[in-house]
């Protein structure tokens, strides 16, 4: 039986790892993005949509929550 070893560093095995926990496996649109950009690279930009997700994500809640009129306190589905 023929193996074929690729080399890869630690830090693209760990990028890669980290990526498998959270992407769907056979996710064609994000092995493309590996293969072209390097795990390392699409792990960092997708870690940082999430920084940025999470603080619009973050402000929006505070601006629903204000006032006792907003939406968020008459409506506690919308305070997640």
């Amino acid at each position: 039986m023929s193996t074929t070893r690729i080399d890869v560093d630690d830090g693209d095995r760990l990028a890669r790892v980290t990526l498998s926990r959270s992407i769907e496996p056979g996710d064609l649109r994000v092995t493309g993005l590996v293969s072209e950009l390097g795990a390392g690279k699409v792990l960092g930009y997708l870690e940082a949509a999430g920084d940025v997700e999470s603080h619009w994500g973050f402000a929006l809640a505070q601006e629903l929550g204000r006032g006792p009129g907003s939406r968020a306190a008459a409506d506690p589905v919308h305070t997640r």
